[in-house]
């Protein structure tokens, strides 16, 4: 058996890397982000305030002010960790189509988008609340800054989705029929609605379910069909 030297055998184990103050200050910031997405789901955005928020996440009342400015640049960040945790693995993140596999790319997207709002509903009832913040008519400035970074969040996303049915035109596996931005525009409304109808209601039907069947009718609208499909479509006659 090797021989184990006294060294060795008192060496301690190597201590883990002292985390850096940028580290802290990433985890002070994503702690009362969640924080406040807690506190907006319970009361909205009008009663929010940062030192509620602070004390939600286990830090002094004031930390929220000093990390975000004002309650309009903790809102906006909110708005951020939604787009990079839920957006930013589906919509944001659509590879270029793949021949014969394009549809089903799109498919897996929006099922990763899905399962990430059930298992973290707080993303999308926040999402939701702000939502209605920025719609107000009569906005504050706040309002209007939260309108415009969501109109820029839901601009990329339809601009991502018509890029990606844009290239499956091109290998002729999308109907030469179909308006991409359109299309993009109708798997959105799509989604956002039974993604409202779910957050007021999370027991009246099954999301995943629901969602696969709305996106089997939307994407056989989309798919180019194959000469055979004609041939039967002509032979059984208009429905």
């Amino acid at each position: 058996r090797p021989v184990m030297s006294m060294r060795n055998r008192l060496s301690p184990p190597p201590r883990p890397p002292r985390p850096t103050q940028a580290d802290r200050r990433a985890l002070s910031e994503q702690r009362i982000i969640d924080a406040a997405m807690r506190v907006i789901g319970r009361k909205g955005t009008d009663r929010l305030t940062l030192s509620e928020v602070g004390a939600e996440a286990g830090y002094s009342r004031g930390l929220p002010a000093h990390l975000f400015g004002n309650k309009e640049g903790l809102l906006l960040r909110v708005v951020d960790r939604y787009t990079s945790n839920i957006l930013g693995r589906t919509h944001f993140a659509l590879p270029d189509w793949e021949r014969g596999r394009g549809l089903k790319q799109l498919r897996a997207v929006i099922r990763t988008w899905i399962e990430t709002g059930v298992r973290f509903p707080e993303y999308f009832q926040t999402y939701l609340i702000l939502s209605g913040e920025a719609a107000r008519e009569e906005s504050s400035r706040m309002g209007a800054a939260l309108r415009a970074r969501i109109r820029a969040m839901n601009s990329q996303t339809r601009e991502e989705l018509a890029r990606f049915l844009k290239q499956g035109k091109k290998r002729d596996e999308v109907a030469a029929g179909v308006d991409p931005h359109h299309a993009a525009m109708l798997i959105m409304s799509t989604l956002s609605g039974l993604l409202t109808f779910w957050v007021l209601d999370p027991g009246a039907f099954n999301l995943r379910k629901v969602t696969d069947r709305c996106l089997a009718d939307l994407l056989a609208q989309l798919q180019r069909k194959t000469s055979s499909a004609r041939t039967m479509r002509q032979r059984d006659g208009p429905s």
